[in-house]
């Protein structure tokens, strides 16, 4: 006996398929195993039809014999002498798992015996139950099918629990002769196989005559099914990790049938436009587990690059990365969602960010730049924040790119300048959303500050493709964002609320760039579809105006309220948040109209009185009156005060300290350099000098005078008639070679 412990164990030695499960236990897809067949593994349990039929058919005293069955091998020799040729083996199933696993090629005496010895040695290593779970697992069902669940599915295209008494007998009889007896050949024989089974059931009392009638009028299967492949590239990645057997994943069939749809709808919506790529991931926002996993179009489409998992796949993120910027400067203090930015031409060294459509503000609310997805606002955002700082806080949330220094990065690196990928953005928004759920203590974000970052991103609005497409009054509780990289490669939207994250990137997996394909137009569309389907009246997080720590405001300038400011708000705040206080309400001195502006020490011969005036620099107030009809710059000097606190001109280009190119045409010829200045007096002129030398004068309000100069340092110094003076310093070079 001791013999038999130690002699080698059998099972447990062949490959297995590595097969996808959905959170429910139902079939995702399979992939075969390393030997080519369907084999997976062993179930936890057997369904009780299956196990009565296979009883029945292959070994009857299966729960009382040691491996071998006595009376069996002793009717099997009487019948084989009787015949004058083997006819009946007596094999067991132990005797026949054995068989199945050491798979010896030849079947004579020396190697039933060997078959028997090792059932023994089955016998004693374990249950009952578990030989009766790996044979189901191994027996062969005809091709390169093996096993019990395989066979299940590739014949009747559901798992074994739902198998039928017809099916649990057809199932059962199918491993006694596989090559020659299957659903694809001598059908016949093979239901008259199944049927005397049936029989045999109905006699041993295991199933009632209605069962038994309603069995022998079942069908054989017709052909095989074919497994389904509902996630390609997860199960393809978890394949290449080499994880093979059962993966129970978090995944939910429904959902993922949904979004294979979905998406599917939208591709063909986009791929005119020769954009063939799409991912899309689902988490549940409470557990961040993705409940739909969509990593490209289906390989077997054929459509260009749909092999590859762009779900996984580092690509720019455009501005998907703004809100996380602003929920950080509000836990900052540097800002508050109604704090002004500046929106005006800007410039880091050579790098000048535009928005998406070419347009200044002048400033803006900070939440505002988020709904619109300003490039500018955010640009000084980070400025302020600082880069460095913000590449280690969006390494505590979770990402992990961004491995370069913030010189690489610059200040492009809130406007697409580095790479995510679906995954890890997901993940992202997961906890955040959490957070301003709940509060999660790992997340390096407030609950206020989430809080009022999920508001902000519901002030959205939708995407005009998708507006007229459902009913008004279904009630979609949904903060989301969108993004477009530069060249627009990449378009990506993300959605959430307490309940489910949806994220989308669209474009193609070579990199290459579309006109037109922006995140509002290509993902923006899906997000809501899939909103729609999974969200509809569905809660949202509860309003930022409960948020318990409270602040004041100046309600025009969104900083703390200094002692000019006219009107104060008193808003939700991140806790021991307090942003700086508003520097843009002055009290200056004007007539009785408000139409001259009086300096300090002017005597004018009427009467003046004081008032707070709103006041914003030069540059941001040239774009700000544009976009707000109702905002006034300061009046201007009473002629005879010729002395002004206030900076009523500054220069739009070039940034101080510049260094610039001289630009030449390809015959080699040096062209000028315009100069813009902004002058909040429009009727003013402005006379230009070039390192003290006259060169002429311009009128505004946007001045603009080209200046011609050789390599070197320069000075650019303007005055106006009022007396003001204004220099800049910049520094000419001289082409780069091949630059003209």
């Amino acid at each position: 006996m001791t013999f038999l412990w130690f002699s080698p164990d059998p099972l447990g030695r062949e490959p297995l398929s590595t097969v996808l499960l959905d959170r429910h236990g139902r079939l995702l897809g399979a992939r075969l195993a390393s030997d080519g067949q369907w084999r997976f593994a062993p179930a936890d349990s057997l369904p009780e039809k299956y196990v009565a039929a296979l009883l029945a058919y292959e070994d009857k005293r299966f729960r009382w014999h040691p491996g071998i069955d006595p009376i069996a091998v002793s009717r099997a020799i009487f019948q084989n002498i009787r015949a004058g040729k083997i006819v009946s083996g007596g094999s067991t199933i132990s005797m026949q798992l054995a068989r199945i696993s050491v798979r010896y090629k030849n079947r004579g005496l020396k190697h039933k015996i060997a078959e028997a010895w090792l059932a023994l040695s089955i016998e004693l290593k374990y249950s009952k139950k578990s030989i009766l779970r790996h044979y189901a697992s191994v027996a062969p069902f005809g091709g390169n099918i093996n096993g019990l669940h395989a066979a299940s599915w590739r014949y009747f295209g559901h798992p074994p629990e739902l198998l039928s008494w017809a099916e649990a007998a057809l199932l059962a009889v199918l491993p006694n002769s596989p090559a020659n007896i299957h659903p694809e050949k001598n059908v016949g024989q093979l239901q008259q196989k199944r049927d005397r089974l049936l029989r045999k059931l109905h006699r041993m009392g295991k199933i009632s005559s209605t069962d038994l009638e309603l069995a022998l009028t079942e069908p054989l299967p017709q052909g095989r099914y074919t497994f389904p492949d509902l996630a390609p590239h997860f199960l393809e990645q978890a394949r290449k990790e080499g994880k093979t057997g059962f993966i129970h994943s978090t995944l939910d069939a429904d959902v993922q049938q949904i979004v294979l749809q979905m998406a599917e709808n939208q591709r063909l919506n986009v791929s005119p436009t020769f954009v063939h790529n799409l991912a899309v991931i689902i988490r549940e926002t409470e557990t961040g587990n993705i409940i739909a996993y969509m990593g490209n179009a289906h390989p077997q489409s054929k459509v260009p690059g749909c092999h590859n998992d762009m779900a996984a796949s580092m690509r720019s993120p455009g501005s998907m990365l703004k809100p996380l910027l602003f929920a950080s400067a509000l836990d900052e203090g540097l800002i508050h969602p109604q704090s002004l930015l500046p929106d005006i031409p800007s410039w880091w060294g050579s790098y000048s960010p535009r928005n998406f459509d070419n347009s200044f503000s002048g400033a803006v609310e900070a939440q505002t730049a988020l709904q619109r997805s300003l490039n500018i606002p955010f640009a000084w955002l980070l400025k302020e924040y600082g880069i460095e700082k913000f590449i280690n806080q969006i390494h505590a949330m979770g990402f992990s790119g961004f491995k370069k220094s913030a010189e690489h990065y610059g200040i492009s690196l809130i406007l697409g300048g580095a790479e995510v990928n679906l995954l890890e953005l997901t993940k992202i928004y997961a906890r955040l959303a959490r957070q301003a759920l709940h509060g999660d203590g790992s997340f390096p974000l407030s609950h206020e500050a989430c809080r009022l970052t999920a508001e902000a991103l519901t002030g959205l609005n939708r995407p005009e493709t998708v507006v007229t497409s459902f009913d008004a009054e279904v009630k979609l509780p949904l903060a989301w964002k969108t993004g477009t990289s530069f060249g627009q490669r990449d378009a990506w939207a993300v959605g959430f609320n307490p309940h489910y994250v949806i994220g989308i990137w669209v474009g193609n997996a070579d990199g290459s760039g579309r006109p037109g394909l922006t995140g509002a137009s290509a993902a923006g569309p899906l997000l809501f579809d899939l909103a729609f389907a999974l969200m509809r009246n569905q809660d949202f997080f509860p309003p930022a105006s409960l948020l318990p720590h409270r602040y004041q405001i100046c309600q025009l300038s969104g900083y703390s309220p200094g002692p000019d400011c006219p009107t104060i708000s008193v808003v939700g705040t991140p806790a021991g948040s307090k942003v700086k206080t508003c520097s843009f309400h002055q009290l200056i001195t004007t007539d009785t109209t408000s139409h001259w502006r009086i300096s300090e020490g002017c005597r004018p011969p009427f009467p003046t009185k004081r008032q707070t005036w709103f006041v914003l620099p030069p540059v941001m107030s040239y774009y700000y009156q544009i976009a707000n009809s109702a905002y006034r710059p300061l009046p201007p000097l009473f002629p005879g005060c010729n002395s002004s606190p206030y900076q009523i001109m500054d220069f739009a280009y070039p940034p101080a300290n510049a260094s610039i190119f001289l630009p030449r045409d390809f015959s080699g010829n040096m062209h000028p350099t315009v100069f813009v200045l902004i002058h909040q007096q429009a009727d003013l002129s402005v006379h230009w000098h070039l390192d003290g030398n006259y060169i002429g004068t311009t009128t505004g309000p946007e001045h603009r005078m080209p200046i011609l100069a050789d390599a070197g340092e320069h000075v650019v110094t303007v005055v106006d008639e009022s007396g003001q003076r204004l220099s800049r310093k910049v520094f000419f070079l001289n082409p780069k070679p091949g630059r003209h």
